[in-house]
């Protein structure tokens, strides 16, 4: 992989990160993620702009029906969500809550505490993408 120094790096649009306060209610944030400079990641494909990797664990895609409704509770682990089809409401325990779109990526966090609670917003079943991050005691 190379990168130009000349060529400008940028930031991933906004997402959504989700974590615990000190009195254990989650909180939601907005964030940037950096991207590098443009790279050859791909070659023959013309260069394009990457992040630095992000040691992950496992991944799992999910599909919630109608009607489905989720019970206050913390992130397994630390882990990206990508909401591939359908929509959820996610409550959080600041008191706000999100309508997660396909296409949205959140960042959670919420492993302590109450956590949030989720519910299918709409006609159609939810799905989506967990990507669990790598915890210091993984191998």
């Amino acid at each position: 992989m190379t990168t130009s120094d000349s060529d400008a790096s940028a930031v991933w649009p906004d997402h959504e990160l989700v974590t615990s306060s000190e009195d254990g209610r989650s909180v939601i944030a907005g964030v940037q993620q950096p991207l590098m400079r443009s790279t050859d990641f791909a070659p023959p494909a013309e260069p394009f702009l990457v992040s630095e990797p992000i040691d992950v664990d496992r991944m799992f895609f999910f599909e919630v029906p109608v009607g489905w409704a989720g019970d206050w509770h913390p992130s397994p682990r630390a882990q990206y969500y990508v909401q591939l089809r359908g929509s959820l409401r996610v409550e959080f325990g600041s008191g706000e809550s999100r309508l997660i779109s396909p296409g949205e990526l959140m960042r959670l966090e919420d492993v302590t505490g109450e956590g949030h609670r989720s519910s299918v917003v709409g006609d159609e079943p939810a799905r989506g993408l967990f990507v669990q991050l790598r915890q210091p005691a993984d191998p």
